[in-house]
């Protein structure tokens, strides 16, 4: 028996078939590359002095640091009226607070009484502190762990000591309300001690408060005359996976073309610091996780320091 085969018909046939077989392997086996991650090499935002750093020329020795690191995003979550009143009443304001709503720093609270001040940005999530015209004692100021643990008992004292660390360091203070640093001890009015959060190990540096996110300043007497707070939320964070490191050399070459951002002068007052001076050697370089509510962001950046200067590098690779 002759089998009859319609030409037109075979062709239909085997050409719907063809389409199936596309659309299933489509289906089953192809997936769309994900979106690469761009955090944030380009999100980094010009810090304090909103100016780009020249050429600048690190002078330190090796420094060998991890291949990746993590990096994070974070809830665009201000403190609440609530928790900023909650603050203020540990500190002694029970008034109502005054306020200031800017477009771009967003709502400011105010307390002012005769002998102290304070001061909370909820968008900043940042609280400073003052005391209002305090005498200054002529006597020698308090010893680096001394006035750490002076430091901890006015922060716990107010629930603000939580998940922080000192800084190994001291910086002696003439003329407290300015906090201009000095050397020499003789001529000390006060001090300031360092505090930090740390993320794997490491320190955080914010936009607003730069390497020291906590630090108070004590007159030679021991009291506490002012304090600088960000409120600093773990729990706010999202892992966005981790991101391959600078090496040192690579760092070095960027930082000579013009790429570091301004951090300002080397300033107990880094959002009145002046740029950084393209003939500034930098000498010492460090690792730490930038906090940004401008881009929502905790990132791994360089900082890089020399005798007067500081200067910041995002450390992620470019993609």
């Amino acid at each position: 028996m002759q089998l009859t085969v319609n030409k037109g018909r075979f062709i239909l046939v085997v050409s719907l078939l063809a389409v199936v077989l596309v659309v299933l392997f489509i289906a089953l086996g192809w997936r769309p590359a994900e979106k690469e991650k761009t955090v944030f090499r380009e999100k980094v935002p010009t810090l304090f002095s909103g100016q780009k750093a020249p050429p600048l020329n690190f002078v330190g020795g090796a420094v060998s640091f991890p291949s990746e690191m993590e990096t994070y995003s974070m809830a665009d979550r201000p403190l609440s009226e609530t928790e900023a009143i909650s603050a203020a009443a540990s500190f002694g304001f029970s008034n109502s607070p005054r306020e200031i709503e800017d477009k771009v720093d967003g709502k400011i609270l105010f307390w002012d009484l005769p002998t102290e001040t304070l001061q909370i940005r909820l968008k900043q999530k940042v609280l400073k502190y003052a005391v209002k015209n305090f005498s200054v004692e002529k006597r020698n100021p308090p010893t680096l762990s001394e006035a750490q643990g002076l430091a901890r008992e006015f922060l716990e004292s107010r629930g603000l000591f939580s998940n922080l660390s000192f800084k190994g360091q001291l910086e002696y203070l003439k003329g407290l309300a300015t906090s201009a640093r000095i050397v020499r001890l003789d001529e000390s009015e006060g001090v300031k001690v360092s505090l930090t959060y740390k993320l794997s190990g490491l320190p955080l540096f914010d936009e607003f408060l730069g390497p020291d996110p906590v630090s108070a300043v004590l007159g030679n007497e021991g009291r506490v005359v002012s304090l600088s707070y960000l409120f600093f939320r773990e729990a706010d964070l999202k892992s966005e996976g981790k991101v391959a490191i600078l090496s040192l050399s690579e760092a070095r070459e960027l930082l000579s073309n013009g790429e570091g951002v301004a951090a300002g002068a080397l300033s107990a007052d880094p959002e009145r610091a002046g740029p950084v001076k393209a003939d500034s050697p930098l000498g010492s370089v460090f690792l730490s996780y930038f906090h940004s509510v401008k881009t929502s962001t905790v990132q791994p950046v360089f900082v890089f320091e020399g005798l007067s200067t500081r200067a910041i590098l995002p450390a992620a690779k470019k993609p």
